[in-house]
């Protein structure tokens, strides 16, 4: 990396220390006034205190930073943080079981004057759900299992061109170009290129007018890596998930992909923050 995005990383490194170790002092003074959280603007104070409500929800809240790289400008940060702990009350809807969970939490952060200016981030509400109130806890797999690729140049290009290849309709020569035979998916199973072609295909069936805007785009091509926010909208056309034909379905994903020693996808992150109906211009209930 550059030295800007060193430094950047750095910045965002001692950010999320400070956060496992409740340091509300480091934040606070690292936190720039003009401050937004997945679009939303904040104060510093709004900001602490929505983390300590965290803190107080899950009192043994473990929080580990997995991966952190930066654009060459040094502005933007992506990271994959991995949060484990047990309920004591409820959180974002979720009730308390004493069973423990664990999951990933994506995030990017833009840095202005050496503060964190905004803040996207996603955070896998359905994965607590699943293992508060029933499945058995799977432990995240933070290893991949290979080394890094030789630096190549043009991943952005090589990375958007995948999502506009998918989304207008050429998902079959997309996918088997950019993707690798098998494909780690969050950490936890092998997916196969066949399948990632089924699945987007199923898509495009449903699903016209496919869209792509970018919130966030973060290209680390020193270790082959792309972190990214966007929405995803189509019109339906024909049932889809519990959606209706004529409905404009908009989703909101985080992502984070792991270029192989081959420089294809070997590994992949992947959490949908939000999905819903649009009618109009105005959301639907869904």
């Amino acid at each position: 990396m550059s030295g800007a995005a060193d430094d950047v990383v750095a910045l965002f490194r001692i950010h999320t220390a400070a956060l496992a170790q409740q340091d509300w002092a480091t934040i606070t003074a690292r936190l720039h006034p003009n401050l937004t959280r997945n679009h939303i603007a904040l104060t510093a104070e709004q900001y602490v205190n929505q983390a300590k409500e965290g803190f107080k929800a899950i009192p043994d809240l473990e929080v580990a930073l997995d991966q952190a790289f930066a654009d060459k400008n040094g502005s933007f940060v992506f990271g994959r943080l991995i949060v484990r702990g047990t309920l004591k009350q409820e959180f974002m809807g979720v009730k308390p079981s004493g069973r423990p969970f664990e999951f990933s939490e994506l995030t990017i952060y833009e840095y202005r004057d050496g503060k964190v200016f905004r803040i996207l981030t996603a955070t896998d509400k359905e994965s607590i759900k699943n293992q508060v109130e029933s499945l058995p806890r799977t432990p995240f797999d933070t290893g991949y299992g290979y080394g890094l690729p030789e630096q190549t140049t043009g991943l952005k290009e090589k990375f958007t061109s995948l999502i506009e290849g998918i989304t207008k309709g050429n998902v079959k020569e997309s996918v088997l170009k950019y993707c690798a035979p098998n494909v780690l998916f969050n950490g936890i199973r092998n997916i196969t290129r066949e399948e990632i072609i089924q699945q987007n295909l199923t898509i495009q069936d449903a699903l016209t007018d496919l869209k792509v805007e970018f919130d966030g785009l973060v290209v680390d091509e020193d270790h082959q890596r792309v972190g990214s926010a966007y929405f995803v909208t189509g019109r339906v056309t024909k049932p889809f998930k519990d959606y209706l034909p004529g409905q404009i379905v908009q989703q909101y994903k985080y992502a984070i992909h792991f270029i192989n020693e081959d420089g294809q996808l070997g590994a992949l992150t992947s959490v949908v923050e939000s999905e819903k109906a649009i009618e109009g211009g105005t959301e639907a209930a869904h």
